[in-house]
């Protein structure tokens, strides 16, 4: 999503150099704000702590900034590739047993997680534990 925007406003940047002054100088100091506050967030968000991987970028985020998918995926994705992977026809693999490594039906497990994400818990093993 924010790639999109850099383009899109990239392309407002290259058009608007044609105008006229008078209509160019509202664009002009739209865009400095944004490069300002953008460069504002870089600084602020070199201090915080990134706990989380993104599975299909691999990047570090702060938790905040990104999203765990609840259905078959399993995964911690960072806020633009959410939206990549939304738009996308990605078809994620079945998650395994994180005892038996079998794929068959389950349910993800949050109450004895491990490297800060649940793991995917097959329904004989769940069964076994409970016992």
């Amino acid at each position: 999503a924010v790639r999109e925007w850099c383009a899109a406003l990239e392309e407002l940047r290259v058009e608007s150099s044609t105008w006229p002054a008078a209509a160019c100088g509202p664009v002009e100091a739209a865009l400095g704000r944004l490069r300002d506050e953008a460069s504002s967030y870089r600084a602020w968000s070199r201090d915080r702590p990134r706990t989380c991987r993104c599975r299909r970028c691999h990047g570090w985020f702060e938790a905040t900034r990104g999203r765990w998918l609840l259905g078959w995926e399993g995964w911690w994705l960072c806020s633009d590739c959410i939206v990549g992977y939304i738009l996308t026809d990605e078809v994620p693999e079945a998650p395994c047993c994180r005892n038996c490594g079998s794929t068959g039906c389950g349910h993800w497990d949050w109450e004895t997680w491990e490297v800060l994400e649940p793991q995917w818990i097959c329904r004989k093993c769940r069964q076994q534990s409970i016992r």
